[in-house]
């Protein structure tokens, strides 16, 4: 009896051990999601196609650390927990922005019939990747040195087939990035980018402009270098910063011109004139990009204009 309780005592804390270490990934990844949906939630479809790729980076770091972790030791449950976050940034970044692809590729309006199409690709995908392990692990088993080229040869095909693909979306809804390539371009040939022009040109990372705070409390864009009844503009030449205070009664179409207007000051030093703005809007739509909504990543603030 004595040497049966010996035996048991370590298969117990084995248990123990195991069960806390999945209480706290499976934890860390649910505290995790909640966290990044709360700070990142409004940026994924603003810089949808940065996020996506940050997605898929995410993923095959948390692969990584998966492979290094048998070889942690008592670092093992600092590997998993690690891996369970990321995870969850990737579950909440690649759902999110999933979605925003599907619904920019239903162009007749058939969201269900893309989203469904969508995931039968996926499952084909994920079939022939089951195949394919099936066939590579009797041949890698054992070998650490092969385990570790096909990781990382597999990675590079990975996030260079998911780059090719981010850079092949064409979204005509106007983000931060797209809008100051457009008014750049405008002020400098009166002319501006087709859709595919600035998608082509917007950088995945780092920004076009200084920083901005578009729809940001009306106490930061005063002293107003440009305002109205329903809009005050901010610029500060020196860091290159630049605030937006909107009424509540602004539609997208407004947000768009006052933040066109905003970019003009900040390129040229002065506001744009009536006639600039309606040939600007005239240019833009003429190419195919939307006024009925934006992405510019306009905060909640809005102040209440007296009439």
């Amino acid at each position: 009896m004595q040497f049966i309780g010996l035996i048991a005592l370590p298969l117990k804390a084995s248990i123990l051990a195991a069960t806390i270490t999945w209480l706290l990934k499976d934890g860390v990844g649910m505290l995790g999601r909640i966290l990044f949906a709360w700070l990142k939630g409004s940026r994924l479809d603003i810089d949808c196609k940065k996020w996506r790729l940050i997605a898929d980076i995410f993923n095959d770091v948390a692969f990584l650390i998966d492979l290094l972790a048998p070889a942690g030791g008592d670092w093992f449950i600092y590997f998993a927990v690690t891996s369970s976050l990321l995870r969850s940034f990737v579950g909440v970044a690649g759902g999110a922005t999933r979605a925003a692809i599907i619904q920019h590729q239903a162009r007749r309006h058939n969201l269900a019939d893309v989203a469904a199409k969508d995931g039968s690709q996926e499952t084909l995908v994920n079939l022939t990747a089951l195949i394919c392990s099936l066939i590579l692990l009797p041949i890698v088993h054992g070998k650490i040195l092969l385990v570790w080229t096909c990781y990382f040869f597999f990675t590079a095909i990975h996030l260079f087939a998911n780059y090719k693909a981010v850079r092949s979306l064409n979204f005509d809804i106007l983000n931060e990035r797209t809008l100051a390539l457009s008014v750049r371009q405008f002020i400098d040939s009166k002319s501006v980018p087709s859709i595919t022009e600035a998608n082509r040109q917007e950088p995945l990372f780092g920004s076009v402009t200084g920083r901005r705070h578009f729809g940001c409390p009306l106490g930061h864009a005063i002293p107003a270098t440009a305002s109205s009844k329903s809009h005050f503009v901010r610029y500060e030449k020196t860091t290159s910063e630049g605030w937006l205070a909107i009424a509540a009664s602004t539609t997208s179409f407004d947000q768009i011109r006052f933040a066109f207007e905003l970019e003009y000051f900040a390129l040229t030093n002065r506001s744009p004139t009536d006639e600039d703005c309606s040939k600007f809007e005239k240019l833009m739509k003429a190419s195919g990009w939307r006024f009925d909504v934006n992405h510019i990543g306009f905060d909640e603030w809005r102040f209440t204009a007296d009439t």
